[in-house]
């Protein structure tokens, strides 16, 4: 059995032995490590966030392909591209957008989010089915649901929408709705 020696040192008057002394040091360093990690998950939230900035991006890149920070390959692209005009929400031409109000035009950044969203999800095959009145019945509802009076709210808004529209098309759609 090992013996545990413990050695007192006398600091400023108070004697203090080296287990403390080492126990606060690695608090310390715990803090420290524990504060970096918030900085960098931080950091990657930003990066992963969805706002304003990165629905204008997606948006222009899919009318014009000018590149930015979306990694989407131009055969993704063109594919998106074939469900957005299928669902009549394609814009030829990006002079077009001047004379859309700036309310609007977030509706089509979100509704180009979410065309993406899904291609790249294991829902992707459901697209095909996704008829243009269905699409926007269901973003109107998530609309009136879920009020965008942030940016904070984009995700939420997207995440709702996403989740119903997967509802809808995995089970055949609503009757009401018309093909």
């Amino acid at each position: 059995m090992k013996a545990i020696y413990i050695q007192k040192r006398n600091i400023n008057g108070v004697n203090v032995d080296n287990n403390s002394i080492n126990d606060n040091n690695n608090t310390q360093i715990e803090r420290e490590i524990e504060s970096e990690r918030e900085i960098e998950t931080e950091i990657e939230n930003n990066k992963t966030k969805l706002n304003k900035t990165k629905l204008n991006n997606l948006f222009i890149y899919m009318i014009n392909g000018q590149k930015n920070d979306e990694n989407i390959s131009e055969v993704n692209r063109q594919a998106i591209i074939i469900h957005l005009k299928r669902l009549e929400l394609y814009f030829t031409d990006i002079e077009t957008l001047n004379y859309i109000p700036s309310e609007r035009i977030l509706e089509y950044e979100l509704q180009y989010w979410t065309i993406k969203e899904l291609y790249f999800s294991p829902y992707k095959v459901y697209l095909n089915a996704l008829t243009r009145d269905k699409f926007l019945l269901k973003f109107l509802q998530t609309q009136k649901y879920i009020k965008i009076d942030n940016e904070s709210k984009l995700t939420d808004f997207i995440n709702y929408f996403i989740k119903s529209l997967r509802e809808e098309l995995k089970n055949g759609g609503n009757k009401n709705a018309t093909n």
